[in-house]
Formats: C-alpha cells, structure tokens, sequence
C-alpha cells in the first residue's frame, strides 16, 4: 500500500540476498525470482535498478546473477527503497489531495505525519545486518517459495 510491489520485492530480494552468503555471492535472477514470488523479468529490472544505485552488483554470463555489492551493515531499508520508489513518496498527501500541508492539512494530515515519521526513522535505522540477524534467530520469518513448495527463513 505505502510502497509498490518492486519495492516490496526489492526488500524480499536483498533479505534473501543477505540470508544467503553475504557480499560477492552471485545468484542467478531466475532462481531468486522464484524463491521471492516475484515474475523473472520484473524481479531482473528491479535488481538492475538496484545495481544502478550500488546496493547490488550484477554479473552477465553463464554463472552471472546479482550479489550485494556492500556489507549488510551499510544498506539500510531506506536505501532499497530510495532505489526502487524514490524517497518523495513520503513527501506528498497519504489521500492524494494538494495542497495538504500542516496550513491546510487533509482529514488524516496529523495521522498520517506521525506515521510516516514512525516508518521513515524505522526505514533509516533498519539495515540488512539488523534483519538478517532476526531472521537468523528466529525473531523474524520471511516466507519463500522453493521449488514448488513455502519456505520460510528464520524461525522453524
């Protein structure tokens, strides 16, 4: 709702990334498209957006793919999302009425201010390091699909 789908698969894409085996590891695109439910040509313009902007590095040819091109510690949520949606998402009216401003603010201005402070401070703190610890300890899942059948990374 708040983000698009190629955000939301971009984040589903760099988490699997960083549960896997860390920086410098190619994946093949098809088989991550797979596991994040994602349709292979739309999943391989996402990581192409996300290479673009460095958090990715992409490889062509027989054992090519994507790898995170930086350590978890230094991609934060807010990068994946700056990447894929921009981050002027945030910037305009949850209704999408203008002007909404504090000076002529739209039913659900004050709401939604509070909100979206909430979730940008939670976008800018969060790093890959961070999620894929949780998922390691089972403090978090993230549903997968392998092979035909759910997968889920993190808890049993």
């Amino acid at each position: 709702m708040i983000l698009s789908k190629a955000c939301e698969y971009g984040i589903r894409v760099v988490l699997l990334l960083a549960t896997q085996d860390g920086p410098g590891v190619y994946h093949p695109v098809r088989t991550l498209a797979d596991r994040c439910g994602s349709p292979h040509y739309f999943l391989s313009k996402i990581c192409g957006q996300l290479a673009r902007d460095g958090i990715l590095n992409s490889h062509k040819g027989p054992n090519g793919g994507v790898a995170l091109a930086r350590s978890l510690t230094d991609v934060t949520l807010m990068h994946v999302v700056e990447s894929i949606d921009g981050r002027d998402r945030f910037d305009t009216c949850v209704l999408g009425l203008e002007p909404c401003s504090s000076s002529m603010p739209c039913p659900v201005h004050d709401e939604w201010v509070d909100i979206k402070t909430a979730m940008l401070a939670m976008l800018e703190n969060r790093n890959l390091q961070d999620l894929a610890d949780d998922l390691a300890t089972g403090k978090t899942s993230l549903k997968l699909i392998l092979t035909g059948r759910d997968e889920e990374t993190g808890s049993d």
